[in-house]
This record gives structure tokens, C-alpha cells and sequence, in this order.
């Protein structure tokens, strides 16, 4: 942990400069996008105002990416607050969105309950997990297959989420490793084993559990169940 938490550091240290830099110039040309307003088709204008936006969103969620990486060590503060789930979601799937297009052999499809109790929580380190489990997802069903991405409340009025894929499927004498720092079930170069380990920190941080069940050849479920805000 302490090693962790040392690379941790340098990493932080390594990148905030270049993040700086793009989220500066980001801002700098989401200030100039007045000037060109009437000037350009406005399908394209929207286009850039679009991607601009999304650029300066995820330097920030990279900060807090950074940030949460300290988790496998000590504590971090973050800011707990009443957090919609499904907006989460959304918002994760927006980011996503160019990268599922590319993915022309997965389907994702939604089924999100409009009744999901609000939660306590810190909602960038909330996306974090949603895209951990989504980015999984899809590299397990690589050569095509589905996605499907579930919310509903349980009798114990906690908010769940479940990410279930049609995928390569986990096998069974390593499900219980999934959890731990560096240990990935990917080739070398396609993964370090951080990933599932932080959706774990997190949501443990969140006094929620998550779980895995999953087949060989038949796909992959990962369940992740958040205590709700009781009024």
C-alpha cells in the first residue's frame, strides 16, 4: 500500500502539468467561440461547443482520477453529497458515447429505475466506477455481444446498479482476486489491475458492497449496491 500510494504520488505529479495545459487551452477556446458564432454553419459551431465542454469535464474528472488513486492508501476527502445514480449514468455514457460508436459489434442497452433512491455520495468518484465497470465490459465482449446497464432499488432501500456483459466470462478460481490491487485477468499492456480495485476503494467509501458473478464463456455480472438516503 505504501508503494501505491508513493506511485500514486508521482503520478499525480507527472501529469497535473500537461492537464493544466490542455484544460487551459480548452478554456481559451471555449472563450473564443463567440467570435466565430454566425461565421460557421451552426451544426459545426454546436460541434465544437460540444467538444470543448467535454474536453474541459474530463480534465476535471481526471483530477479527481488522480486524486482517488491515493484511496489505496489513505483516506482522501471528497465531497459527500445526495447523488442521483442514474444521472451518473447518463453522464458516463455521454463521455463514452464516441468511444461505443466505434464499438460496432457491442450493443448497450439501459434499464434505469425512475424510482432509484438518491444516495449519499461523491459523484466524480461515482463515474469513476461506472466507467471502470462499462470500460471492463467492453473489453470482454470485444468481438461483439451486449452491455446492459441495470439500476432498481432492493428491500433494504439501497440503490443498485449492475453491469452485465455477454462476454469471455471470468473464471472461477480467480473471481475472488478481482478486487486486488494489480492483479488483471488481461494480457500484458492491456491492463494494470488498478481498475477494479478503485471501484472497490470507492465504493467501500460509500459503505456499499460490490460483487461479481460470472461463467466462462457465457459473460459477466458485476453488481454494486449503495445504501440510499433515508428520509
Amino acid at each position: 500500500m505504501a508503494t501505491v500510494g508513493t506511485l500514486a504520488a508521482g503520478v499525480a505529479h507527472e501529469i497535473n502539468n500537461p492537464l493544466t495545459a490542455i484544460s487551459g487551452f480548452a478554456e481559451g477556446l471555449r472563450r473564443r467561440l463567440g467570435h466565430i458564432r454566425g461565421q460557421v454553419n451552426n451544426e459545426i459551431y454546436d460541434d465544437f461547443e460540444e467538444y470543448t465542454n467535454t474536453i474541459i469535464k474530463e480534465c476535471l474528472r481526471c483530477r479527481d482520477i488522480v486524486r482517488s488513486l491515493l484511496t489505496f492508501s489513505r483516506p482522501v476527502a471528497s465531497s459527500m453529497q445526495p447523488v442521483d445514480l442514474n444521472h451518473c449514468i447518463e453522464d458516463t455514457l455521454f463521455i463514452l458515447k464516441h468511444h461505443f460508436k466505434e464499438q460496432h459489434k457491442i450493443t448497450v442497452t439501459t434499464e434505469l429505475h425512475a424510482e432509484l433512491p438518491m444516495i449519499n455520495g461523491d459523484e466524480s468518484q461515482l463515474k469513476q466506477v461506472i466507467i471502470n465497470l462499462l470500460t471492463n465490459a467492453i473489453d470482454a465482449t470485444n468481438k461483439g455481444g451486449t452491455i446492459k446497464i441495470t439500476t432498481c432499488p432492493d428491500g433494504n432501500k439501497n440503490a443498485v446498479l449492475i453491469v452485465e456483459d455477454s462476454g469471455c466470462g471470468i473464471p472461477k478460481d480467480v473471481q475472488d482476486r478481482l478486487f486486488e490491487p494489480f492483479f488483471t485477468t488481461k494480457p500484458a499492456g492491456k491492463g494494470v489491475g488498478i481498475g477494479l480495485s478503485t471501484c472497490y476503494s470507492i465504493v467501500k467509501h460509500h459503505n456499499g458492497e460490490i460483487s461479481v458473478t460470472s461463467k466462462v464463456g457465457k459473460g459477466s455480472s458485476f453488481c454494486v449496491r449503495i445504501p440510499g438516503i433515508i428520509e
